[in-house]
């Protein structure tokens, strides 16, 4: 799938990904400061992947593990911080919720921060109660 504003376009397309731009956004975040590459490439691997472009730059992503059935679960959703404040997230969400792997009984999407952009989208907030430490 293939959504295009302003100058701005989310693929689903995996082959156009910039992987690089991936793995160093995501060791900035909390959650994934010490994913290793080969962990992340895996997991891109067997994830729904959609890469939001400004013209040629990839300036955003998010992954979704799902069955295509029953569950979805939404994660490493990135927006770059120099596109920020444009829209371009619940943007993202928008497309995401149009995606056919998110058109299950069940989405999760578990998340420290941003809760209120989740919540527009009909995610409530919940409590993680493991400790375990997982990439």
């Amino acid at each position: 799938m293939e959504f295009q504003r302003d100058g701005f376009r989310i693929t689903d397309d995996k082959t156009v990904a910039d992987v690089d731009y991936i793995v160093a956004a995501l060791h900035t975040t909390y959650w994934a400061a010490d994913r290793p590459r080969e962990i992340i490439e895996a997991a891109l691997e067997n994830s729904v992947l959609l890469s939001l472009f400004d013209g040629a730059q990839q300036v955003g992503f998010v992954r979704v593990v799902t069955d295509y059935i029953t569950f979805a679960w939404i994660c490493d959703v990135y927006v770059d911080p120099e596109a920020r404040g444009q829209g371009l997230g619940v943007w993202m969400m928008e497309c995401l919720a149009a995606h056919p792997a998110t058109q299950v009984g069940l989405q999760l999407l578990a998340t420290r921060d941003a809760q209120g952009l989740y919540e527009k989208f009909g995610f409530q907030r919940w409590e993680c109660m493991s400790k375990r430490r997982a990439y």
